[in-house]
Parts: structure tokens; C-alpha cells; sequence
């Protein structure tokens, strides 16, 4: 329910809630979160109906949860919001796919470094000769599954001192 705050529209959600004047609810972060009815929507229903790329967050909104939860572990001070987390989260799952990746376990894990490793990490050379490899049917998450803290720590300083010369 968190996330159909920043997925619907105010008409949509308000078409959702109906007559129901405040909803309280606790987002993925453990706040509770009080939902009202948009003010501009009150008296007035609509047929509920989504969009292509309403139906599309929907359809990642378990791995968008899921990267939710590796990355609040790690940075808890990160994004507390769902109604930023989420869209941010959904365009960096988007970004994935336009790397060409299209299994949602790749999309997930490259979406994972980029939040915990560096937010450029399909600028560097090793993370750009994978993607190129899954793109050819050789998975992601596989091809990466074994490398160790040390091997992201390199590929994070590295990274970090491109970023300074620029």
C-alpha cells in the first residue's frame, strides 16, 4: 500500500479508498504513514484503470521491495521514504533493463551494486564487459555472485577516483 502512493495517481487512489476518509498504514521503513483521499478527488469516483507503466511497477514492485531491504540494512539513513525510494528504485530497475538485461534477478543485483557499490557502476570496465556477456544469455547475478568484498571495494575506489578527476 505504501508504494500505490507514488504508483497511482490522487483520482486513482481515490477511486481505490472510496469513502474511506484516512487510512493508516506502516511503510516498508516501520512509519506509520497516515493516507487520506486527495482533497481535489473528494465526491467525485472514477473506474480504477493503470496505465502501461503503472502495471509495469507493479509487476517489480516485489524486487523493488527487495533491493528496499538490502539497501535500508545497509544505509538506513537512505531514502526513508517510499514515495522517493520507490520511484528511485523503479528507474534504476528500468535502467537495468535498457542495459539489456532482461531477467529481473540480473536487473535486481545490478540495481544492488548501483545503490550499495557506486551509483556509476555500469561505467566500469569489468561491470560493462558482464553486462555485455548477459546480454548474450550468460547471467548477471551469476557472473558476479562469486566476486569478493575486496573485488567491490576496487571497483568502488576506482569508481570514487574517476569521479574526483572529472
Amino acid at each position: 500500500m505504501t508504494h500505490l502512493r507514488w504508483i497511482l495517481t490522487n483520482g486513482q487512489l481515490h477511486s481505490l479508498l472510496g469513502h474511506i476518509q484516512h487510512w493508516e498504514l506502516m511503510d516498508s521503513n516501520g512509519q506509520w504513514i497516515l493516507t487520506s483521499p486527495p482533497e481535489s478527488s473528494a465526491g467525485r469516483m472514477m473506474r480504477l484503470a493503470l496505465d502501461e507503466q503503472q502495471h509495469r511497477y507493479l509487476e517489480i514492485l516485489p524486487a523493488i521491495r527487495e533491493c528496499l531491504k538490502h539497501w535500508r540494512t545497509s544505509y538506513p539513513d537512505r531514502l526513508r521514504d517510499d514515495t522517493e525510494a520507490g520511484p528511485y528504485l523503479a528507474s534504476r530497475l528500468d535502467h537495468a533493463c535498457t542495459q539489456g538485461l532482461e531477467d529481473i534477478k540480473d536487473q535486481l543485483a545490478l540495481v544492488l551494486h548501483e545503490v550499495l557499490v557506486h551509483p556509476d557502476i555500469t561505467d566500469h570496465p569489468k561491470i560493462a564487459a558482464v553486462i555485455t556477456s548477459a546480454r548474450s544469455g550468460t547471467s548477471y547475478q551469476k557472473a558476479t555472485a562469486h566476486w569478493s568484498a575486496k573485488d567491490w571495494q576496487i571497483i568502488r575506489t576506482r569508481l570514487n577516483a574517476k569521479d574526483n578527476v572529472s
